[in-house]
C-alpha cells in the first residue's frame, strides 16, 4: 500500500497475513510541564463530573495560534490561540481561547473576550467575556456585551447586557455585573432567560513550546447563544480573542491572537489559506476575510478538504487508505500531538527522494524553500523528485502535518 506524507498527523496501517506496514505520526505528551498535567487530572475529572449537565462540546480543529508567537505579553495578558465550531441547537457557535498561564496568584485576575462580526465588515459586534482567578484558574465571571461596530480588537462603545447573577458560592441569585459581586467562590453568570455559557479548564493545547508551563493552558469554551444580545443577528463569525485591562472591553487590547498592525498587505499573513489577508491602511491594521476552495486540513484521514464559512480548513470524506488488496483490511487512524510546536518550525528531520535528492535541517530552523542539496528543507514531498518518496525520522521523532507543503519533526 502507499500513504500520502503530504496529510499527517496518522496512521495508515495494512492488516493481514504479511507484517503490518505503518506510517505514524504521534506524540507522548512533552516531558516539560508534565507533572503539573498530572496533578491536574484528577481536579479535571472532577470538573467534567460536576459539569455533566453541560451543553456537550465539539472537537475544536478550527484553531488560529497567536500571530505574535509564544510569551509576546506577560502573565495573564497573554493568548495563544482560539477555535471556533459551527454551533448546534440553541447555540450559533461554539468558541475557546487559551491563556498561556495556570496560576493566578495574589488575588489578580485574567480578563480576555472573543469578538463576534454579525455584518460582515470585519469589526466586532459583539463579545463574550471571561474572568479567570485563583490558582490553577477558575472561571469567576462571564459577561455578554454589544458593542459599536467601529474596531476589530475591541469591544467600542461597549454595553454589558444585564441580568447576571451568582451561581453557587454563599450568594446564588445575588445580582451582580462582574465576578467581585460573588462571594464564597460563587460565578457571575448570564441569568434567566439567556443560554450563553462558559467553562475554564486546564488543558494540553498550548502551541508554543517556549511557553509558560507547557503543553499546559488555561482555557475558555464557550457556547453562544445569540438572542441572548438582542441585536437579531442571525449569525457570528469569531474574528478575534483578546485580554483586557480590569475587565474593560472597550479599552485597548493587551493581546490579540490575529489583530497587528501594519502598512503593507505582506505584513498581514496569518498562514490560514481559507483567509484573505489585506493591510487596511484606513485603520493601520490587518483584516481576514474568508474565502472559499480546497484547501488541507493537516488530518491524514480526510481528503477533498474545502474552506467552511468561519475560514477554517475543514475535512472531507475519509481517507480509505485502500491498497487494492483483497487479502488485507486497511484502516486510517486519525493522531494528533497535544502541545505540538508552531507550524512551520523543524527540529530534526531528514527527506529522501527515489533520485537521492536529500535535505536535512538542524533544531529550531524555520521551514523555507524547496527539498534539494542546501539545509533548508519544506514542501515535502518535493515537487522536483517523482515519487514513490520516504520520510526517515532520527532519534526516534514523532511527526505532524504542519501545513499542506510543510512537514514539522519534534
Amino acid at each position: 500500500m502507499s500513504c500520502d506524507l503530504r496529510e499527517l498527523p496518522g496512521v495508515c496501517t495494512v492488516a493481514g497475513s504479511r507484517p503490518q506496514a505503518a506510517i505514524h505520526a504521534g506524540s507522548k505528551l512533552p516531558s516539560r510541564g508534565a507533572h503539573l498535567w498530572k496533578a491536574l487530572v484528577l481536579g479535571l475529572f472532577l470538573f467534567a463530573v460536576a459539569a455533566s449537565t453541560a451543553v456537550a462540546q465539539p472537537v475544536f480543529n478550527s484553531c488560529q495560534s497567536d500571530l505574535q508567537g509564544a510569551n509576546d505579553e506577560p502573565g495573564q495578558k497573554d493568548l495563544t490561540r482560539f477555535c471556533v465550531e459551527p454551533g448546534t441547537g440553541l447555540f450559533e457557535v461554539f468558541t475557546q481561547w487559551d491563556w498561556d498561564l495556570v496560576t493566578l496568584p495574589g488575588g489578580n485576575t485574567g480578563d480576555a473576550c472573543s469578538l463576534y462580526d454579525t455584518d460582515s465588515d470585519g469589526n466586532a459586534n459583539l463579545a463574550v467575556c471571561v474572568t479567570i482567578k485563583n490558582s490553577p484558574a477558575t472561571l469567576t465571571a462571564v459577561r455578554l456585551f454589544t458593542c459599536n461596530d467601529t474596531k476589530p480588537d475591541r469591544c467600542a462603545g461597549s454595553v454589558q447586557i444585564t441580568g447576571n447573577t451568582c451561581v453557587g458560592g454563599t450568594n446564588p441569585g445575588a445580582s451582580c455585573s462582574d465576578g467581585g459581586g460573588c462571594t464564597g467562590g460563587g460565578v457571575c453568570q448570564p441569568g434567566a432567560g439567556k443560554n450563553t455559557t462558559c467553562s475554564v479548564t486546564q488543558q494540553p493545547t498550548d502551541p508554543f513550546p517556549a511557553g509558560e508551563s507547557y503543553p499546559v493552558d488555561t482555557v475558555a469554551t464557550c457556547s453562544v447563544d445569540l438572542n441572548d444580545f438582542g441585536t437579531g443577528a442571525a449569525s457570528a463569525r469569531l474574528i478575534d480573542a483578546c485580554s483586557y485591562p480590569s475587565t474593560q472591553p472597550g479599552a485597548d487590547a493587551a493581546d490579540c491572537v490575529l489583530f497587528q498592525l501594519c502598512t503593507l498587505a505582506a505584513q498581514c499573513n496569518d498562514g490560514n489559506p481559507c483567509t484573505n489577508d489585506t493591510c487596511d491602511t484606513t485603520i493601520g491594521a490587518c483584516r481576514h476575510t474568508t474565502t472559499t476552495g480546497t484547501c488541507n486540513d493537516g488530518n491524514f484521514c480526510t481528503v477533498n478538504d474545502t474552506c467552511n464559512p468561519s475560514g477554517f480548513c475543514e475535512g472531507g470524506g475519509p481517507n480509505t487508505c485502500s491498497d487494492n488488496n483483497a487479502c488485507t483490511t486497511d484502516t486510517c487512524t486519525s493522531g494528533s500531538a497535544p502541545g505540538a510546536p508552531p507550524l512551520g518550525v523543524v527540529q530534526q528531520f531528514s527527506v529522501l527522494g527515489n533520485s537521492a535528492v536529500t535535505g536535512s535541517t538542524a533544531p529550531g530552523t524555520v521551514v523555507t524553500g524547496d527539498v534539494g542539496s542546501s539545509t533548508a528543507v519544506t514542501n515535502f514531498p518535493p515537487s522536483s523528485v517523482a515519487p514513490p518518496f520516504t520520510l526517515h525520522l532520527t532519534n526516534d521523532s514523532t511527526v505532524q502535518q504542519a501545513h499542506a507543503d510543510a512537514v514539522i519533526a519534534y
